[in-house]
């Protein structure tokens, strides 16, 4: 068998693994609703109450108007509206072939099942992008797409879908442009970081990283800077302008901060203000075991950010466990089982990036651990900002959950192969 057949070979199971992990999240989506507990956030009606994501769906698909629209009055609405322009686009065009409003809005999970196989797609093509083998890009697909929330976001209506994928495509742009570092290349890329904040404005967690990149490059080539000069002058208008105008205009009409998130208050039952930081990162000593979910307002309320993480990275809000003790048992081994694959693949993460940073392309390198990192450390201020328990949702760092897959991928080969030598 010679190297190309071999090549096609592996494309083509490459393909098969994508397939089946798609039909897992279409079995998904078909056996959940819109509005089934536990498997949404935010979700609100789909109806003109102009409440939570569904009802910015219905606001926009019937005429509503984005920039005077009460974003600081009405629930989500502070949300940028790209998601929410596309589903409601969505919404209209399938409701033109005859189907009923409460159809149409249950069509709306195959929108954001087209957003979960794209981002599988785009974990496998960053693996390649990184010179990642056959065994690289298995590993870093099974490990996203069989993350359990993973499975779940496919049909999560809000935003988190959407935001994850540019993320991920924006990364993919930013190792093309670490290639060819062009202008055509730099417009691309600023195109799609400019969605990606366009769809939530914690995208914005890519910057810190890309400006490490340029500034790198920059630092690197001084005969030709007046060309990176141009270069990061296109990619700052053109993600500023896409991105940027909608807190912006929140802003100007409405006084809301800048990057604004709702509080809780201090009064809610979610409340976790009382545990200091040391106990939210480092103490395991409360009743986070007696349950496999995450516990909201109860005695053994869940305020450890890693346990609660990882509770909802493999059950969301759901109760999807319980039904006997036995099964519940059997779920919180599953739990711990979890957890400790969260860990060791966190570990294989950090040593690829080090030793991409020292014995590999590392300003790429270098990017990729910004990047990570700032996602990461701006989740956990985010937990401590606002310290209530849905605050540790996994959603807000799904693209740090595959990153650690292709990082976790790459690891795993390079010790297999060096293991052979």
């Amino acid at each position: 068998m010679n190297n190309k057949q071999q090549i096609n070979i592996q494309n083509r199971i490459i393909f098969g693994v994508i397939a089946v992990l798609a039909l897992i999240r279409l079995i998904f989506i078909v056996k959940t609703g819109i509005y089934t507990q536990g498997m949404q956030n935010d979700v609100g009606t789909l109806d003109a109450s102009r409440n939570g994501h569904l009802g910015y769906i219905y606001y926009l698909a019937y005429g509503g108007d984005v920039i005077h629209n009460d974003a600081a009055v009405n629930y989500q609405f502070y949300h940028p509206p790209l998601h929410y322009m596309i589903a409601a686009l969505w919404l209209r065009i399938v409701m033109l072939f005859g189907m009923s409003l409460k159809m149409a809005g249950e069509s709306l999970q195959f929108l954001t099942l087209a957003y979960s196989i794209a981002s599988l797609i785009f974990v496998d093509k960053i693996v390649k992008k990184m010179n990642g083998g056959f065994k690289a890009r298995i590993i870093a697909l099974m490990m996203a797409g069989l993350f359990p929330y993973s499975i779940i976001m496919a049909g999560s209506v809000n935003n988190d879908g959407l935001v994850t994928l540019l993320m991920l495509i924006t990364i993919w742009y930013m190792l093309e442009y670490s290639e060819k570092q062009d202008l055509k290349t730099v417009f691309k890329t600023g195109i799609f970081f400019g969605l990606a904040i366009m769809t939530k404005t914690s995208a914005l967690t890519l910057g810190p990283g890309i400006l490490v990149f340029m500034l790198y490059q920059y630092y690197r080539n001084k005969k030709s800077r007046m060309n990176y000069i141009d270069q990061y002058i296109v990619f700052g208008v053109v993600s500023s302008v896409i991105g940027l105008w909608y807190p912006l205009k929140n802003h100007i009409i409405y006084k809301m901060p800048f990057l604004y998130v709702p509080r809780l208050g201090n009064h809610s039952n979610q409340y976790i203000g009382g545990y200091g930081f040391v106990e939210r990162l480092l103490d395991f000593t409360g009743g986070w075991w007696k349950t496999p979910g995450v516990v909201f307002d109860e005695k053994n309320v869940d305020y450890n950010i890693f346990t609660t993480f990882s509770k909802f990275g493999m059950f969301a809000e759901s109760r999807y466990y319980e039904g006997s003790k036995i099964k519940e048992e059997l779920f919180k081994v599953l739990l711990c089982v979890f957890m400790i694959v969260i860990v060791l693949s966190f570990i294989c993460a950090l040593l690829w990036l080090a030793g991409e940073i020292r014995h590999g392309n590392r300003q790429v390198g270098i990017m990729l651990a910004v990047m990570y990192a700032t996602i990461i450390i701006s989740y956990i201020r985010f937990c401590i900002a606002y310290p209530h328990v849905c605050t540790m949702h996994v959603r807000y760092v799904m693209v740090a959950v595959f990153m650690t897959a292709v990082f976790s991928g790459l690891y795993i080969e390079k010790i297999n192969k060096k293991s052979r030598q």
